[in-house]
């Protein structure tokens, strides 16, 4: 972004608390077939199952009819969710179907269902408060079913901070020395769309051949939410950090590292992978303490050599207003 950017230009025209886009909301281990499972993003109560064919649906978990939660005690029969309070079903397309003692569903008798992707050995849900279709997709990595590349195991860690403090990283050159112990021989930062696209040669004390040796990474923001990063440092690797709101003042953080051996995974390299993503976790979770304890700056006093951070943010504030197109009724805040 070429034009001047004040420190109110980011928040100009937000209107929702949550952005829309992609958020990664479990992994397909954690969503068995035959069981309701209960999730909590965005403020909502939410309740994953399988259908018939294996699909994951997401929906509203709270009944319409009289309030039961569809997540606890609910029961998945032939497709589609029972309500534990009056036994009536909704399908995956968030439409009740069955009534056991009513032949006549009322058309209100429906939630919300949300567009689901399982993909990457993730489950990713799209929230948009105007409940529109997706607008972007994510990338299907075709590295993850790779024979030479160790997939990454996923870890969950809900935090006390919100969205834009991690997002701020994206621009924030000047972190990276007393945080991460990184100094940025190159750093670039550009946003094209849906996408803010991070470029660095920098130094790196565990990620490199040699402690203080230098890697090149290409962090790349797909969405508000879904950050991938391409890694050539002591190996070619895939990063996720992805962050998905629980409510207005707590995200999860979801972290994962795939590792590539061109000379075949065998038992010795998979420790080896092992302990290099547990370092990369190490390094992805330094800035958390920060983020548990400090207040957002909405008015930071930037200096100029800083990063665009404000940039950053002002891309950032698309997820987080109304689309141009006209849009469905929107999801209660």
């Amino acid at each position: 972004m070429s034009e001047a950017v004040s420190s109110a230009d980011w928040a100009a025209g937000r209107v929702y608390d949550y952005p829309r886009g992609w958020f990664v909301v479990a992994t397909p281990e954690t969503i068995p077939a035959g069981e309701a499972v209960r999730l909590s993003f965005f403020g909502r109560k939410l309740v994953a199952f399988r259908g018939q064919d294996g699909v994951v649906a997401i929906l509203d978990s709270v009944c319409p009819h009289m309030g039961a939660s569809l997540a606890v005690g609910g029961v998945v029969e032939e497709g589609g969710v029972r309500c534990p309070f009056h036994h009536w079903r909704f399908g995956p397309d968030g439409r009740c179907n069955h009534i056991p003692y009513s032949k006549l569903i009322p058309p209100q008798a429906r939630v919300h269902s949300y567009p689901v992707r399982e993909q990457n050995g993730l489950v990713l849900l799209w929230f948009d408060p105007e409940q529109g279709e997706p607008d972007y997709e994510v990338p299907d990595l075709a590295d993850y079913s790779d024979p030479r590349w160790v997939p990454w195991t996923i870890v969950r860690r809900d935090i006390r901070t919100v969205p834009l403090e991690i997002v701020d990283n994206i621009a924030d050159s000047a972190h990276l020395g007393p945080v991460h112990q990184s100094w940025p021989r190159v750093f670039d930062v550009r946003f094209e769309g849906h996408r803010a696209i991070q470029t660095q040669f920098a130094s790196h004390e565990t990620l490199t051949d040699v402690p203080g040796g230098e890697m090149k990474t290409v962090a790349t923001y797909h969405g508000p939410s879904y950050l991938l990063t391409s890694i050539e440092g002591r190996y070619r690797s895939w990063m996720l950090l992805a962050h998905t709101p629980i409510d207005t003042s707590h995200v999860a953080v979801w972290y994962g590292l795939m590792i590539r051996s061109d000379d075949g995974v065998t038992p010795e390299f998979m420790e080896i992978a092992r302990e290099y993503a547990a370092s990369g976790q190490v390094s992805a979770y330094q800035d958390v303490d920060i983020w548990e304890n400090k207040s957002l700056a909405e008015r930071p006093a930037l200096c100029r050599d800083d990063g665009p951070i404000l940039d950053a943010r002002r891309w950032y504030s698309q997820f987080l207003k109304p689309r141009v197109a006209a849009p469905r009724k929107a999801l209660a805040q």
